[in-house]
Order: C-alpha cells, then sequence, then structure tokens
C-alpha cells in the first residue's frame, strides 16, 4: 500500500535513498462497553486494546506509517517488535527506499534479544549486506 502511494506521490518519501529510519510505538485505545473483542486492562490501568506502528522517515520526510498492528490490550509493548521491524523494512524496501535502513534501537521493544541490528552501510568493507 505504501509502495502505491510513493508511486502516486513522488516526494512522499523524500530521502529515503539515501537513510531511512523506522520507530516503533505502541498505544492504547480506550474503548467501551463488555463485548469488544481483544479489550483487556493493560499496563496504564484502561480497558482498551493495544496498536503498535512503526514509522517511516528520514531526514528529509516526514514520517509515514509504514507498518501497524492492533493487538489485545494486556499484551507488552515489546511482543511482536522483532517482526515489526522485518515488516516495515520489507515495506520500506517495496516502497523504493535504496539506501541504509535504520531501526531505533529500543531495548524495552526487544527484551529477549536486545536492539535490532540496523543494516550495514552500503559499500562499507567491514560489514557484509545480509
Amino acid at each position: 500500500m505504501l509502495a502505491g502511494l510513493a508511486t502516486a506521490v513522488p516526494r512522499l518519501l523524500a530521502g529515503v535513498d539515501g537513510l531511512a529510519f523506522i520507530d516503533i510505538d505502541d498505544t492504547i485505545r480506550e474503548v467501551h462497553g463488555y463485548k469488544k473483542q481483544g479489550a483487556a486492562y493493560g499496563y496504564s490501568g484502561v480497558k482498551g486494546v493495544n496498536a503498535q506502528i512503526a514509522a517511516l522517515s528520514s531526514p528529509t520526510c516526514a514520517p509515514v506509517i509504514a507498518a501497524s498492528r492492533l493487538r489485545k490490550g494486556n499484551i507488552d509493548s515489546g511482543h511482536g517488535a522483532d517482526r515489526m521491524i522485518t515488516d516495515a523494512i520489507k515495506t520500506t524496501r517495496a516502497a523504493g527506499a535504496t539506501g541504509q535502513v535504520r531501526p531505533a534501537s529500543f531495548t524495552c521493544l526487544c527484551p529477549r534479544r536486545g536492539s535490532p541490528t540496523p543494516e550495514p552501510a552500503q559499500g562499507s568493507p567491514t560489514l557484509a549486506k545480509r
């Protein structure tokens, strides 16, 4: 979807051919009623659903949502962050990013494996591209 939008709006992802950043965050949205699927009391004490969002940006473009997931309200912040980063990088590449993609290093989002490893710089003699 982002790839199609980037084709229709050429300056949407300006600068991702050099360097792109992926930032992951989660938010809780309060819900009311007892029939809401997936609603639960989370760490904030609010009954709601949890959304995890990956935003793509570059030094010259505004953040754009690259991936999102709606999750149960009582899930921890880091659950699924590694998969979210992988999906966001794939979406970023499909949208035309040819440069380095650097995920934000949040140890709270990846408590089991530590911080996600950024892609190596292009042309770097010491790092081989995965």
